[in-house]
């Protein structure tokens, strides 16, 4: 529920938000999209739509499709997306 992760959240660095929509509706805030898998190009798009810079984390889409779509929201918007690959300069991975 919300309620349930607002109350994890306290305490800790981030904040806990009702929807996705109250990101998105947020002035300038960047948004940092770690859901699972399947929403992460539907949720990135909607964002940079929005007029939102984005930090994906991996995997950006699961099907071409999905991630034509990302590509084309990118450059239509003209906004930022980065993806993360946390582990790409470990030496271990």
């Amino acid at each position: 529920s919300s309620e349930r992760a607002i109350n994890i959240t306290i305490g800790v660095a981030i904040g806990g938000v009702a929807s996705y929509a109250c990101i998105l509706a947020e002035d300038g805030a960047p948004v940092f999209v770690a859901t699972r898998h399947h929403v992460h190009a539907q949720q990135a798009v909607s964002a940079l739509k929005a007029g939102k810079a984005v930090w994906l984390e991996k995997p950006a889409a699961i099907t071409p499709l999905q991630l034509e779509s990302l590509e084309a929201a990118v450059r239509e918007s003209g906004g930022f997306l980065a993806v993360g690959y946390n582990r790409r300069f470990c030496p271990h991975a």
